[in-house]
């Protein structure tokens, strides 16, 4: 049967069924004379495949090039792994000699790269690896049909999976390239510069990037200018053409059009409509107006622990006090505070409404946004109806979504489904987050595999040093308060032996994280949180300071 009839013939060298611990000396026959796809039949373990490792899974199938560097390890060493080994070669034909004898020449694996195949169901491969091996021990003309359906059959799933692997390499190189436009979106940057860093031509990475994004490459590069530009706008004082400069524009007159037209204004008239008389009085809503653009007038401030909002300090003349436990001095700077700023509008959660409910008798109205009955994306929504501001934020939640969605895919390509926890030390305490928080961006927004039930955990969930076990997971983010009781406690528990066998501490997969943005539940936080968890899981050399 062939591949593609006139060009190649594919043949089907051998057939077995091989248990990895038992018959590694047939394997390795195998795998030194032949291209193999391996299948696996039961058991658990890992493939490493020279620097790259596998985990092993029911039904997948694994493509393992002649003489590579190939190691199985079984998790469970009673049984260990079984699967079938599928011997495989192909041929072009030569221009023959003379009417009876037609050479042939042996041609490189022509399919996906060594590794994990996508894109076929375990049903399928177990299936087609069961029949292959009957039908090779059996003799006849309906064997040797059976046999030629099975050739198709198997390049069929191959085929199908050399369309996904592309897909995903596209995937992996369009997310890659608007990584590298997030960080360098200040250089001088075209689509011939994009497309070679990419490896793709002009035409290609166009398409490609079009097909993932729903924008052109310079359509999005100037969107993240623009961005940039905003915020710089709203942060500082600087002159509108070192802003331009300052965002990648070298022309100031094409970016103030470009913003006009994405904006609806001129940079100067958006630098004056924004900055309203707001007081935001509940810490994460200064996150949900930043997303809104739209910097308070009064917020609350703790400079040592919200290094995230940095940019923003010298844009918000009232700043109120933050601790973590907020005592009857703070109460009264604050509340004096909000009565000199006297600003037009105070937001705040139930929890601070009886405090401030005196200034909405005043000048100020008072906007209490529900704290634990609403979640991040509810309490946007509420705060961008109040300020008439619902379509600015419909369309951040939605390029958010479409950041998120990106960002999963780089992650889950470098992790697969590890699961993960996020672990806070306070007070000389642990506890563990759940639904709110990084959680929520880790397990919700992307959809990560998380290491205990987090829906259960309506915020966070106070654990002993000998339960981390249960929650640890795969990989570990920890956040560290600063105090000297938390940092003693942590460094102590490192020392421990029961918390060095679990397994991110085994495999060095352990995250230590500035408790912000990470404990920031608001749009801005979380956007934030996006930016550091891509690169905590795809970029190894990232150590967050």
């Amino acid at each position: 049967m062939t591949h593609n009839e006139a060009m190649t013939i594919t043949y089907i060298d051998n057939v077995q069924n091989y248990h990895t611990s038992n018959d590694t000396f047939s394997i390795a026959l195998m795998l030194q004379a032949s291209t193999v796809i391996f299948i696996v039949q039961h058991g658990t373990g890992t493939l490493q495949l020279e620097d790259r490792n596998y985990s092993l899974e029911r039904g997948q199938a694994y493509v393992i090039l002649p003489k590579m560097n190939a190691i199985f390890a079984e998790h469970d060493t009673d049984r260990g792994v079984r699967g079938f080994f599928i011997a495989i070669h192909f041929y072009e034909p030569l221009t023959p000699n003379n009417d009876e004898v037609r050479p042939f020449r042996r041609l490189e694996w022509p399919f996906p790269e060594a590794g994990k195949l996508e894109g076929s169901s375990e049903t399928e491969w177990l299936s087609l690896a069961e029949q292959l091996l009957n039908v090779t021990a059996a003799d006849g003309l309906r064997a040797i049909v059976q046999a030629e359906l099975m050739r198709s059959k198997l390049l069929l799933l191959l085929m199908e999976c050399s369309e996904t692997g592309k897909n995903k390499q596209s995937e992996h190189v369009i997310s890659q390239s608007i990584v590298y436009m997030d960080k360098h979106y200040y250089m001088p940057l075209d689509r011939h510069k994009l497309a070679r860093l990419a490896g793709m031509s002009v035409w290609h990475y166009s398409e490609q990037f079009k097909k993932q994004t729903g924008q052109s490459p310079i359509a999005y590069l100037n969107a993240i200018r623009i961005q940039s530009a905003k915020e710089k706008l709203l942060s500082t004082d600087l002159s509108v053409i070192e802003i331009a400069r300052q965002a990648g524009f070298a022309d100031e007159y094409y970016f103030s059009r470009k913003f006009k037209h994405m904006e609806g204004v001129s940079p100067s008239a958006y630098r004056k409509l924004k900055r309203n008389k707001i007081a935001a009085a509940s810490f994460p809503f200064t996150g949900q107006l930043l997303a809104l653009e739209v910097v308070p007038y009064v917020a609350v401030v703790d400079q040592g622990r919200d290094s995230h909002r940095s940019s923003y300090f010298n844009r918000i003349p009232y700043q109120l006090q933050r601790s973590e436990q907020i005592d009857e001095d703070i109460w009264h700077f604050n509340t004096n505070m909000l009565r000199e700023a006297r600003p037009e509008i105070i937001m705040c959660s139930e929890e601070e409404a009886a405090t401030y409910q005196s200034f909405s008798d005043s000048s100020s109205k008072l906007i209490v946004i529900p704290w634990m009955e609403l979640d991040w994306r509810q309490q946007l929504c509420m705060i961008a109806d109040a300020l008439g501001k619902r379509r600015e934020a419909e369309v951040w939640l939605k390029d958010y979504d479409r950041k998120a969605k990106r960002v999963a895919g780089a992650i889950q390509a470098r992790i697969g489904k590890a699961a993960i926890s996020i672990v806070h030390v306070k007070n000389g305490k642990l506890y563990v987050y759940g639904k709110r928080n990084g959680g929520s961006v880790l397990f919700d927004c992307l959809g990560l595999q998380p290491a205990y039930p987090y829906e259960q955990i309506a915020v966070f969930h106070h654990v002993s040093p000998s339960e981390l076990g249960l929650f640890a997971g795969d990989h570990m983010l920890v956040i560290v308060n600063k105090d000297k009781q938390s940092r003693d406690q942590w460094n102590s528990w490192l020392q421990s032996r029961i918390w060095n066998d679990l397994i991110p501490f085994q495999k060095s997969q352990v995250y230590e994280v500035n408790e912000m943005p990470w404990l920031d539940y608001s749009a801005h936080g979380h956007d934030l949180i996006l930016n550091e968890a891509l690169q905590l899981f795809t970029n190894p050399s990232y150590i967050h300071e």
